[in-house]
């Protein structure tokens, strides 16, 4: 009776043993693994990430699609120690071989992002890093600026296709180095510079960027003449851009053909120039740009603190941006002028074909205007009913907004109805 018990443990234990070999094997395959991750929640994956070379690979797959920045993921990446000090520092402690896979996650699909505490970071940043964003925190100490322009001159970045900088203080020394780590960015698609403001000549400085097609940037100067300058610099150098919103800070006003010298860049989609005065908008003015950026989709040209005088450019505007624009026009954004007369309704030639967005801030508007406009702005639309975004008055303009919401009533009503 023993032996049989001991032929039957045995062949039990050979069984067991097997079948752990069976699960060991089958767990060894990426491919059952990520099917398995995909139903663990974050908490399960970060200990999941801890086993094995194997499931640390296949569990930051996953992972990395709910981490919104670099933060999230060292928290989570078992190989690298965090230090805190005055700056956060990372150090590998995986025996190296580590910061490969780190970065290919960090770089991709997301954008790297750092904030101000996290600066040494970038000493020991990639060549082949392809995004960036550096995001300066409300409570950044101007004492830290040295620093963070230290770490970019000793970063080695240069294969760059994304770059954003966002509440990053002013400095001569940080400014100087940043447009000599844009020189040497020729793959760079996409940059934002929201509050570095840069002069003419800096933007001169950054040199060509023939892939770039995404731009955001302040621009630093005293005259009209200087930001027109600024326009014929970026037209030359970016002559590929898709997309441009340039903010300007001078208390001039402004043309909107001051942006003539982006006539070059025929593939522009998207212009925003905001600035404190900008003038109104002509016919002739529509119709010149239209030759030079045939398939716009956005134009925006408004003021981010009008004065309460600032005359607009007369709504009747609406109707040469549908003439220009009318298969591929989107998004609209200016300061305009009810006052003056508008169309017969039986007259309006222009309608734009997609379904279109009037952003009309600041826009002064009464309540015995609201039927005629709404008249007006049902008969831009072709098939769809134009949607009107009011969201900011004048100062001592208490009416408006609640006359652009009657007027999108009417115009949506009439869509509907017909």
């Amino acid at each position: 009776m023993s032996s049989c018990t001991t032929i039957d443990d045995s062949r039990t234990n050979r069984g067991a043993t097997q079948l752990c070999q069976t699960i060991h094997r089958a767990l060894s395959l990426p491919e059952l693994v990520s099917v398995i991750f995909s139903n663990l929640n974050r908490a399960d994956l970060a200990r999941a990430e801890k086993v094995c070379q194997l499931w640390s690979f296949v569990a930051l797959d996953w992972l990395w699609e709910c981490i919104p920045d670099i933060d999230g993921l060292i928290n989570v990446y078992s190989q690298l120690k965090r230090d805190e000090d005055e700056l956060l520092h990372f150090e590998d402690v995986s025996n190296g071989g580590h910061w490969d896979q780190f970065w290919a996650r960090a770089a991709s699909p997301s954008p790297v992002s750092w904030d101000d505490q996290a600066l040494s970071i970038f000493s020991v940043i990639p060549s082949g890093l392809e995004a960036l964003s550096f995001r300066c925190s409300p409570t950044f100490a101007l004492s830290a600026v040295p620093k963070l322009n230290q770490a970019l001159t000793e970063s080695s970045v240069e294969r760059l296709k994304s770059l954003d900088l966002h509440n990053v203080p002013t400095s001569e020394a940080l400014t100087r180095t940043c447009t000599n780590i844009l020189h040497q960015q020729k793959f760079l698609e996409r940059l934002q510079l929201s509050s570095l403001a840069l002069t003419t000549e800096e933007v001169q400085n950054i040199g060509d960027l023939p892939h770039l097609t995404d731009l955001y940037l302040h621009h630093q100067g005293g005259s009209v003449q200087e930001l027109r300058e600024a326009f014929a610099t970026i037209g030359k150098l970016f002559p590929n851009l898709r997309s441009i919103c340039l903010v300007d800070g001078m208390q001039l006003r402004v043309d909107i053909m001051v942006m003539e010298g982006l006539a070059s860049c025929h593939e522009l989609r998207a212009v925003t120039l905001k600035c404190a005065l900008p003038q109104p908008v002509t016919a002739e003015a529509i119709r010149t740009l239209a030759c030079y950026w045939p398939k716009l989709e956005k134009l925006a040209f408004d003021s981010f603190h009008p004065p309460s005088n600032l005359v607009g450019a007369p709504l009747a505007i609406l109707e040469d941006v549908a003439l220009a624009w009318s298969e591929t026009f989107l998004t609209l954004s200016f300061v305009c002028d009810t006052s003056q007369e508008l169309p017969q309704t039986s007259a309006v030639r222009g309608r734009f074909k997609q379904k279109v967005s009037l952003d009309l801030d600041y826009t002064v508007l009464h309540k015995d205007q609201v039927i005629p406009v709404a008249e007006f702005i049902t008969t831009l639309g072709a098939d769809q009913a134009p949607d009107i975004c009011f969201n900011v008055s004048r100062p001592g303009d208490h009416n408006s907004r609640g006359c652009w919401e009657s007027v999108q009533k009417l115009v949506t009503k009439s869509f509907i109805s017909s």
